[in-house]
């Protein structure tokens, strides 16, 4: 007994064949244009820096400057001793106390912070040379 195989001819100007591949190819592009659209926005993002980090040093490596009004006006409640350093963007010039740290730059500027005995800020003072003195206390908005 032998079997008999029969082939059928694909018709490939039929309207299914071209609607199967017409939806395959726009899918295509469409996908291929969400992977652009998406390389696109990452390298723009990734331009533009993104928001700050209220520890972020407020200085410049280059220059080791750094900002102590800045850094003053940024202080919150809760802030221990590693977090005001991270702030400022340097070690204390000096400490007096171990609850004491003071921050001077070269402008005249001056940051003198307070902690409490568990290493907890407890207030600040800023002054420089051409402004009042500033001064602020834990727990006091």
């Amino acid at each position: 007994m032998s079997e008999r195989h029969s082939t059928k001819k694909l018709d490939l100007n039929s309207s299914a064949v071209d609607a199967a591949t017409t939806t395959t190819i726009t899918n295509r592009r469409r996908f291929f244009g969400h992977v652009v659209l998406a390389g696109a926005a990452s390298a723009v993002l990734a331009a533009c820096g993104g928001g700050s980090d209220p520890l972020e040093p407020t200085g410049s490596s280059s220059d080791d400057k750094f900002d102590l009004k800045s850094a003053f006006n940024r202080l919150k409640d809760g802030m221990r001793s590693g977090d005001v350093v991270a702030l400022v963007g340097a070690e204390p010039n000096t400490t007096s106390t171990s609850t004491t740290h003071i921050w001077t730059d070269d402008d005249g500027e001056r940051l003198l912070v307070t902690f409490t005995q568990e290493g907890v800020v407890n207030g600040a003072k800023y002054n420089s040379n051409d402004s009042a003195e500033l001064e602020w206390v834990a727990g006091n908005v």
